[in-house]
């Protein structure tokens, strides 16, 4: 892409409003294994409080039987993971709730990606 077209991609909202060179299926998308190193860091940038690793993240995607549905998204904004959300049912009560995450990078709030990665959530559970 020249320097022009790009210039031009990025006054051009995407379907969910952020000015990205990526957008739709490619801004918001499934969240992988090889994105857990990130996501760790981004959950624990946002969430002082937590206290999480990679291994964690891994082992609860690793050790959730299947009829938990757990699924991850992942929101990227140039290549970039600025968003995560997890979606699941809490196998772990008898009640069987079922739980949705969102986290988006401070630095990437208020572009519309939070309401992005819930779109991609409700249409894949």
């Amino acid at each position: 892409m020249s320097p022009d077209e790009l210039d031009r991609s990025l006054r051009v909202p995407c379907e969910h409003g952020l000015r990205s060179r990526l957008c739709s299926e490619a801004c918001c998308g499934e969240g992988r294994s090889e994105d857990f190193g990130s996501a760790t860091e981004l959950l624990n940038r946002v969430r002082p409080h937590r206290v999480g690793s990679e291994r964690a993240l891994r082992h609860a995607a690793d050790a959730a039987p299947t009829y938990a549905h757990r699924r991850y998204w992942a929101a990227l904004d140039d290549g970039k993971l600025v968003g995560w959300a997890t979606a699941a049912i809490e196998y772990q009560s008898a009640k069987r709730p079922g739980f949705l995450q969102v986290s988006v990078a401070p630095e990437s709030r208020k572009a519309g990606l939070a309401t992005a990665l819930l779109e991609r959530c409700a249409k894949r559970t």
